[in-house]
């Protein structure tokens, strides 16, 4: 598997949130994003993404840190 950073898409009623601050204020509040004591605040587990049974992408496993400056790149969840 591994990270999907490049392979973001935005979907039909996805919030678009470039400001890298405010995206990482969202990610503080998922109950899905984990520290990590060597790379701070990841989406899940570190290049690991996860999906329900339905096939719908809950985590990417990106650094956030990194990601939510990345304006092309969006949250799976469609929080930002």
């Amino acid at each position: 598997m591994g990270c999907n950073c490049g392979k973001s898409k935005k979907h039909a009623g996805d919030i678009v949130i470039t400001d890298p601050e405010s995206r990482m204020f969202l990610c503080r509040q998922c109950s899905y994003s984990k520290e990590n004591s060597v790379t701070g605040l990841t989406c899940g587990t570190i290049l690991m993404p996860t999906w329900d049974d339905n096939g719908k992408q809950l985590t990417c496993g990106c650094i956030l840190k990194l990601k939510t400056k990345l304006k092309k790149q969006r949250c799976p969840q469609g929080k930002w």
